[in-house]
């Protein structure tokens, strides 16, 4: 059976903390847990405190997010999926917040005001909201086209990866790099069928990557190859460059 669905809508003025809350007539037997999506179906952090805190009391569910006004969809489903669960009371409430300015923290769940985002960057210990640069390249679904040689500098914000589409021939020789000199890079060669070719990662922060066709684990075949690099931990990092040579 799907979990049950509500839709709950901010009123556009604010942005506020939503506040959603599961009772039941035994909260110390039955185990729920909240999912809260946007408008876009895209499933929300849970900000200050968990979706599936013992609140009020045992197992029943808290979940607070904070979001700008709109349309947001609410799940509720038992814990382990295996059990049903009746007569469960759906409460929510708000509260306005006011958005984090240009570098202020957003370590637990802050909203970030309009055009920021918040980010984590190499080598800092809190997550700051920051401007959003323009982005070099698109992702898997969308690279960005290149002719060999290949010098492209590129910034990953905010947990994205920049991809490159290329034509390689058959049994192709090449060569790509990276400096690692921001962030703990990783390499990702995708074929033309959308098969992962090569993993690369020399496995920590402040290493050059390099990518040949000795590292496959067998010759290309003719065709557009797309090749993604994004930092290992979702850090935001500062400029690094992409090189590629193939004869």
């Amino acid at each position: 059976m799907p979990a049950p669905r509500f839709r709950i809508t901010v009123p556009p003025t604010d942005p506020v903390q939503l506040t959603i809350t599961t009772n039941t007539a035994d909260c110390s037997t039955s185990d729920t847990v909240l999912d809260i999506f946007d408008a876009a179906g895209v499933q929300l952090d849970d900000g200050p405190t968990d979706d599936d805190i013992n609140y009020p009391a045992d197992r029943c569910s808290r979940a607070m997010t904070n979001v700008w006004p709109g349309d947001y969809t609410v799940c509720v489903r038992e814990f382990g999926n295996d059990a049903a669960i009746a007569g469960i009371t759906v409460s929510s409430a708000w509260t306005t917040i006011t958005p984090v300015g240009l570098a202020g923290t957003c370590n637990a769940g802050e909203l970030c005001a309009l055009g920021l985002q918040c980010v984590h960057w190499v080598g800092m210990t809190d997550r700051i909201c920051d401007s959003v640069p323009t982005d070099e390249a698109g992702d898997r679904t969308n690279p960005k086209p290149v002719l060999f040689p290949i010098s492209e500098a590129f910034m990953l914000f905010g947990g994205e990866e920049d991809c490159y589409s290329f034509p390689l021939g058959d049994a192709a020789t090449f060569s790509f790099t990276t400096p690692g000199t921001s962030g703990d890079l990783v390499l990702e060669l995708w074929d033309g069928t959308g098969t992962l070719a090569r993993h690369q990662d020399a496995g920590a922060a402040g290493y050059p990557e390099t990518l040949t066709q000795a590292n496959l684990a067998a010759p290309t075949v003719a065709g557009t190859y797309v090749l993604c690099v994004y930092e290992f931990s979702d850090y935001s990092t500062m400029t690094n460059t992409l090189s590629g040579t193939s004869p």
